[in-house]
């Protein structure tokens, strides 16, 4: 049996291995993308504040990237309790790293909760289009119309034609 001290001990030595600069910036990006949210929503936003915000989340980004896996931990923990920041980040992660299962949990995840939906088109909406093309038609050949519809969201950001749209629409049941 393990005694408090042991078990106090144990826990710490958990959180210490959990980099505390990590979770900053994950926190970062959470305040970060609320602001952005925020400052959309005003019609007194400048271009430029905006391209200053998209700038200080991409080096945020950047450092969340670099850690590899030992963003997951800290990030399903965190997906706990999920938050749209918190959907916009772990799509950014699962998409660039190529995660399908993450990317399914995620979906999963935003289909049940739709105040996350937005989140996980915007997030779809900022990386490359390199690395979301690929996801255009497994998503259609779902039987999820939230899938659906995340795949059409990808086609107009692609700017596929809309006869290309239309045509795919009509061959569904």
């Amino acid at each position: 049996m393990k005694t408090s001290d042991e078990s106090n001990s144990e826990t710490s030595v958990k959180q210490s291995a959990r980099p505390l600069w990590l979770a900053q910036h994950i926190d970062e990006i959470t305040t970060l993308f609320e602001n952005r949210a925020l400052l959309l929503r005003t019609s007194a936003h400048r271009l430029a504040d905006l391209q200053i915000l998209d700038e200080r989340m991409d080096a945020h980004l950047d450092s969340v990237r670099i850690c590899g896996a030992q963003k997951w931990p800290i990030l399903l923990q965190a997906l706990d309790e999920p938050t749209p920041a918190l959907i916009y980040l772990a799509t950014i992660m699962a998409v660039e790293a190529r995660d399908t299962p993450r990317l399914q949990q995620l979906l999963a995840l935003a289909e049940t909760l739709p105040e996350l939906r937005s989140a996980l088109l915007q997030a779809l909406t900022w990386i490359a289009p390199d690395f979301t093309q690929p996801l255009v038609q497994p998503l259609l050949n779902t039987q999820s119309t939230f899938c659906w519809r995340v795949a059409l969201h990808l086609l107009r950001q692609h700017q596929t034609h809309a006869d290309t749209l239309f045509e795919w629409a009509l061959s569904q049941p």
